[in-house]
């Protein structure tokens, strides 16, 4: 049950958290608040579902961040596209998306699906943004380059959703 509480009410406090990613957000406390209004449907579906929809898209980002580098980037007088393994684990974080993007499409249509989209959530999608960061090298870590506002914000909604609670969804 999820109560809706007037945050100028007596008795709630709200004092702003750091982030990864520099979001806004807060903690709130109730102590004595009256509540206006009572949701009574799974909240963490909601949670879920909408954090493995965020998800799938920012591993596309990355992904196409990190395509598109790897395509611009000589080593050896070649692309690093054309070296075998860097395909490979570019395929590998492909493939991370894709089962992403389905499974958050499942956990949206169906409650039932909010298991697996937990699981990729909380355990492929933070390897495919390693991945990632390790294909960019160094310049993957610079807060001037985009990529770090991905991997930032993935560590925010694995904490929003609770890494080791993701799976119970």
């Amino acid at each position: 049950m999820i109560a809706v509480i007037d945050p100028q009410s007596p008795g709630v406090s709200v004092a702003a958290m750091p982030t990864s990613s520099g979001a806004p957000e807060a903690i709130v406390s109730c102590s004595g608040a009256v509540s206006e209004a009572v949701f009574e449907g799974d909240l963490r579906y909601f949670a879920v579902a909408g954090s493995a929809a965020v998800a799938d898209g920012l591993l596309k980002g990355a992904l196409d961040l990190t395509a598109a580098h790897a395509g611009s980037r000589e080593q050896f007088g070649r692309p690093l596209a054309t070296f075998q393994a860097v395909a490979q684990q570019i395929a590998d974080v492909y493939i991370a998306w894709r089962t992403t993007h389905l499974a958050a499409l499942a956990a949206c249509v169906n409650p039932a699906d909010a298991t697996l989209a937990a699981y990729w959530l909380r355990n492929e999608a933070p390897a495919a943004m390693r991945t990632c960061h390790h294909l960019h090298g160094g310049i993957g870590l610079d807060i001037t380059y985009p990529l770090h506002r991905y991997s930032s914000m993935l560590k925010d909604l694995l904490r929003l959703v609770g890494v080791a609670d993701a799976a119970r969804a």
